[in-house]
C-alpha cells in the first residue's frame, strides 16, 4: 500500500449538510450546517474543517435566468476517515465558494482517500 503524502492535502474546506425546515408560512426553508458538528455555517470555516486538494477538471457555460454561467468541475481529494459519512447531498464550502458534490469514492477502495467530484456554483442552494 503507498503511503499518502500529507502535504498534498493543503486547502481547508468545509462539508455542510442541508436542513430543510418549515417556515411560518408552510414554505420549505433549507439551510446549511457543518456536517460533523451540527454547528451552522454562517462565515468562512466556523464548522469542523477537512484538509483537501482541489484541482479543476474543466468547466461549462449555462444559460441561466436568461444570463450566462460558468460552472466548473472540481475532483476534491481528502483523506480517508471511516468514522465519517459523505453524502452527495452534502456541499463543499471552501473560502466563499460552494460546490455541489456529484460523487464520492473511495480511490481504489485502499481506505487511504475520498475522491469528490463536485460541481461549482455560483450561488449557495
Amino acid at each position: 500500500m503507498k503511503p499518502i503524502d500529507p502535504s498534498k492535502y493543503r486547502r481547508p474546506i468545509c462539508l455542510q449538510k442541508p436542513v430543510d425546515a418549515v417556515d411560518a408560512g408552510g414554505g420549505k426553508v433549507r439551510t446549511w450546517q457543518d456536517a460533523f458538528s451540527g454547528q451552522t455555517i454562517t462565515s468562512s470555516y466556523n464548522g469542523t474543517v477537512v484538509m483537501a486538494s482541489v484541482k479543476p477538471l474543466g468547466g461549462r457555460e449555462l444559460l441561466h435566468a436568461e444570463r450566462l454561467e460558468g460552472r466548473g468541475l472540481y475532483q476534491i481529494a481528502i483523506r480517508y476517515n471511516p468514522d465519517l459519512t459523505y453524502t452527495p447531498q452534502m456541499r463543499v464550502y471552501d473560502d466563499g465558494r460552494y460546490y455541489n458534490i456529484r460523487s464520492i469514492s473511495d480511490v481504489e477502495e485502499l481506505h487511504q482517500e475520498w475522491s469528490i467530484l463536485a460541481e461549482e456554483t455560483t450561488q449557495p442552494e
